[in-house]
């Protein structure tokens, strides 16, 4: 949904840091839930090589960190039972052949990819609508995930790939839905982060770690799931600002329409939301601009809302914003601000809103 191709986000997030004078260098780039899942619903061999052309494409781009999921049925696959896990693991090891392929065609030497694998992979953006509960990875289920994708990267020749696989998803009982947050409960996954000790080349990495508290994170970190996902999160943050400074720009009598021209993009195509909210209209209408799915991300490059994000800055700056309603709206800015080490201008404190998620897996991270 940004219209970017692997190379382009590559190249954008370069100009990014040459601009803040960080080193590209320093700068690891990872393609995550990399597999057929955009063409599920194609036959098997065809979403096959459609996701070896994606695997290509990020790995040409200079992608290093290779996330494979080849966890969901494709048309074709038995509906009636779970997935076998050696069928994933030979989908998975397909992808992988490919990834070294390319890469050794590209750089001219032998690979240095960096894999990341599982059969118990949640879905990308968070869970769907349907009240599904999720039950955190048995310590047994992990080793046939970990036994099948050894053996079937081993049949096809993939054995030194193998030792880079730095990482197998698990669930370790975090999720989120449109509304509702399954918290990390360290108790409940003991026996899972216990088991890490088996593979000591290997740690665990989380998906769907959005909107975990600090200390939950941490304690995740901790117990061995050192890769921590967050995404939704972030642009649900982002939402968050830009609305505190739309109630803003309402109350000091501003013509601007950010908030109505979120909604009428929202109506005109719901696709991207559609299959995630339950409920009546009007809570349907809540969860579309509010929900921790955060579907308005999916919206966010569309030309009209631009224009709207920077006619809510430009208004808000060409007047000053008022500190008394900096405080009512974003108290936590407010705070910066005052102590001087943050600008009352739009587009900083809104920055600063999302660098507050940052700031905690960081936090996390160092824990």
């Amino acid at each position: 949904y940004t219209g970017m191709k692997p190379v382009d986000f590559k190249n954008h997030v370069t100009s990014l840091a040459w601009q803040i004078g960080l080193n590209p260098d320093k700068i690891i780039l990872g393609g995550d839930h990399l597999g057929p899942v955009a063409f599920k619903d194609r036959d098997g061999e065809e979403a096959m090589r459609e996701a070896e052309g994606l695997i290509e494409a990020f790995v040409e781009a200079g992608f290093e960190k290779i996330h494979i999921d080849t966890s969901m049925r494709l048309s074709g696959d038995p509906t009636d039972q779970q997935l076998d896990n050696g069928v994933i693991a030979a989908r998975g090891a397909r992808l992988c052949r490919k990834a070294e392929q390319t890469f050794e065609k590209t750089f001219g030497k032998q690979s240095e990819l960096m894999y990341v694998v599982g059969s118990e992979v949640p879905i990308p953006g968070g869970a769907q609508a349907g009240g599904e509960t999720f039950s955190v990875t048995l310590p047994e289920d992990l080793e046939k995930t970990y036994a099948a994708f050894k053996c079937a990267f081993e049949a096809a020749g993939l054995s030194a790939a193998f030792e880079r696989v730095i990482a197998i998803v698990v669930q370790p009982g975090v999720e989120f839905g449109d509304d509702s947050v399954s918290a990390y409960d360290r108790e409940k996954a003991y026996e899972l982060t216990k088991s890490l000790a088996r593979y000591p080349r290997m740690v665990f990495e989380g998906h769907s770690t959005d909107y975990q508290t600090r200390k939950a994170l941490t304690e995740m970190v901790r117990d061995g799931i050192r890769i921590l996902k967050v995404g939704p999160e972030l642009t649900f943050a982002l939402r968050e600002g830009l609305f505190a400074l739309q109630s803003i720009a309402r109350i000091m009598k501003l013509n601007i329409s950010f908030e109505e021209t979120l909604e009428n993009l929202m109506l005109a195509r719901p696709e991207h939301w559609k299959n995630y909210f339950t409920g009546n209209d009007a809570q349907i209408a809540i969860k579309r601009k509010y929900s921790y799915s955060d579907r308005w991300r999916y919206y966010a490059n569309q030309k009209a809302l631009v224009q709207a994000v920077e006619e809510l800055f430009d208004g808000l700056d060409n007047v000053g914003i008022p500190l008394t309603l900096l405080s009512q709206y974003m108290p936590v800015q407010y705070g910066r601000v005052r102590e001087g080490v943050l600008t009352c201008k739009s587009e900083e404190l809104v920055k600063d809103k999302v660098k507050e998620v940052f700031a905690k897996y960081r936090s996390a991270s160092q824990g």
